[in-house]
């Protein structure tokens, strides 16, 4: 398809060409041009721009910039995850004890969650820098309109929290942060979208 819009491009251009002249030049003129004559009246002026090749040189707050972007993506890109599995596991206790007949079925139902997410996250938490874990509390206040410290407070209630524990020691502080995706969070929304993006196939 390329090659044929190429070939009709240079057909094009030739037919234009050699029906053009070099219009008159003015004691000011730099740059000659051809001129193309439609009828006795009309005609169009065109010419041939060289190629140029532009390369820029970064400044070093450039390279900073660059290189905390790169930092941020691939910080979001391994906290993401969690956060979205913490909000799978959160909606489904919730479900869970809506349904629940007695506090001890709700008592056991928290248990078997906890596990489950202790299994899921307490050495990945572990690993974490501590930059990724303040990403980390953003991103499932995005993920559940929550903060940690909120669903901490309300699991952690009358069950062993050492998972939740766990949580609070390594991101003390960091558990009420919100998340704003058009203000300070932009650039991780970006990443975030982006992310999405790539999961349902698109392609770039």
């Amino acid at each position: 398809m390329y090659k044929k819009l190429y070939i009709a491009l240079f057909i094009v251009i030739s037919s234009l060409s050699s029906h053009a002249q070099m219009g008159p030049h003015g004691m000011h003129d730099t740059i000659p041009v051809l001129v193309y004559k439609i009828n006795s009246t009309d005609s169009f002026a065109f010419f041939y721009m060289p190629t140029v090749a532009v390369v820029g040189v970064l400044t070093p707050q450039a390279k900073v910039a660059i290189k905390e972007q790169k930092r941020l993506r691939r910080y979001v890109e391994r906290v993401y995850p969690m956060a979205v599995k913490a909000s799978e596991v959160v909606t489904d206790l919730r479900m869970q004890l809506q349904v629940a007949n007695s506090r001890k079925d709700k008592r056991h139902m928290r248990k078997v969650t906890e596990k489950t997410m202790k299994e899921e996250f307490t050495d990945k938490i572990k690993n974490l820098y501590i930059d990724e874990g303040k990403i980390l509390c953003k991103l499932i206040y995005r993920e559940t309109n929550e903060t940690a410290y909120d669903i901490v407070k309300e699991f952690k209630s009358g069950v062993n929290a050492r998972f939740w524990q766990t949580v609070s020691f390594f991101f003390n502080g960091n558990l009420k942060s919100t998340y704003d995706p058009t203000g300070t969070d932009a650039q991780i929304e970006t990443i975030v979208l982006d992310i999405q993006r790539r999961n349902r196939g698109f392609s770039y």
